[in-house]
């Protein structure tokens, strides 16, 4: 299913096509995967929009080329090459690049004499992770501006380059996906979960690496039972494919620290974004997120968010206002926020409903969307 950069990606597709008089065509390279030593693989991970405006008499026509997800080999570049060329990339006059981790395809852009926007979704960590997919150095000196998520991922790109121009649209949700996650069974997540409905739920979600925090979930865990006595408490991780090495390291330390019974593992699905609807708490440990969805999710149904300071936009999203922040993988703090709001259901109240209140003011896809929108047209004029 799609998350983060991807997701956000469709829904600003789907609001142009709906919303403006703008005429949109997407292409789609599909993955493509090659078994074999001998062959040179050269793996991509890139969303890329790029954009042609024509005027036809009164009308305006905007064309969005899209290369969404590419997960491959060598042959892969070419095809993206022979479409590009096919195409004639010299009549765009706009391209907008939806990740930094577009190295490969800098050299087909970088000649066009155009503008370039980049919509960065990444920091510092991710990057240095994907050095063969980034060359952000060379892409934001290309960028004519860059929109960043928070401003954490603004000052990353400020380090980069401090003359490149900025501009901060927070991440965002559709109202449609709000009202989803509203309107969803409480009573049917009971059952899914099998959890009881009058235990309290703390949620948590992410794929599960270090950079989402999932190897914390047994200290953070371990930390939290230590204080909350016998309440009648339940960790949930959306996202954790209960199949793959590093949720069964996590349920090995679960099970030495007897506590695998407390936590239940929802494994990626479309819907899995629902089970949100039953917790009361949401947990983000991550160490670095520039802008995660899942939070915002949460914070748009009025769940008080905890997380790091330091690790992204979550903490400038919070602000002691909507949720707790702590102090970069402060375990025992992070125990102790969570452990106060299990006891405080009137501070959880009122922070949650900051949380969504800021959501329906600062994160809806109508706003992001119209100010993204409003860029590319001062950008093409």
């Amino acid at each position: 299913s799609l998350t983060g950069a991807p997701l956000l990606a469709k829904w600003l597709f789907e609001w142009i096509d709906k919303n403006t008089e703008i005429e949109i065509e997407i292409i789609h390279v599909r993955e493509h995967y090659r078994k074999g030593k001998s062959k040179r693989e050269l793996r991509l991970l890139l969303l890329s929009f790029y954009l042609e405006l024509n005027r036809v008499g009164n009308s305006k026509y905007l064309g969005i080329k899209l290369i969404k997800k590419v997960l491959g080999l060598v042959p892969v570049l070419d095809q993206l090459v022979l479409e590009l060329s096919r195409r004639s990339v010299k009549r765009y006059n706009l391209v907008y690049l939806n990740t930094l981790a577009v190295k490969p395809i800098l050299p087909i852009i970088e000649g066009l004499g155009i503008p370039i926007i980049t919509h960065a979704h990444e920091m510092s960590f991710a990057v240095k992770s994907s050095q063969e997919h980034c060359d952000v150095s060379r892409q934001i000196a290309l960028s004519s501006l860059v929109i960043a998520p928070s401003l954490p991922v603004a000052k990353f790109v400020h380090t980069i380059n401090n003359l490149r121009r900025v501009c901060i649209i927070p991440e965002y949700l559709p109202c449609e996906r709000i009202r989803a996650l509203r309107d969803v069974d409480e009573s049917y997540l009971h059952k899914q979960l099998g959890i009881p409905a009058d235990t309290i739920i703390i949620g948590m979600c992410g794929t599960p690496n270090s950079r989402k925090g999932f190897d914390l979930l047994p200290q953070i865990i371990s930390r939290l039972s230590d204080k909350i006595d016998n309440k009648n408490v339940s960790i949930v991780w959306i996202g954790a494919n209960i199949e793959s090495y590093e949720s069964k390291q996590i349920v090995h330390d679960l099970e030495l620290l007897g506590l695998k019974d407390q936590v239940v593992m929802v494994s990626p699905r479309p819907d899995a974004y629902l089970f949100m609807k039953v917790f009361h708490i949401y947990a983000h440990p991550s160490r670095e997120d520039p802008y995660p969805l899942s939070a915002l999710e949460a914070a748009s149904l009025g769940i008080t968010v905890v997380c790091f300071k330091q690790a992204g936009g979550m903490e400038e999203f919070v602000n002691d206002i909507c949720g707790i922040s702590v102090d970069y993988l402060d375990i025992d703090a992070f125990a102790n926020a969570l452990n106060r709001l299990i006891d405080n259901t009137q501070l959880r109240a009122t922070l949650g409903n900051n949380a969504r209140c800021k959501v329906l003011k600062e994160s809806t896809l109508d706003r992001a969307a119209s100010s993204i929108v409003d860029i590319i047209h001062k950008e093409l004029a």
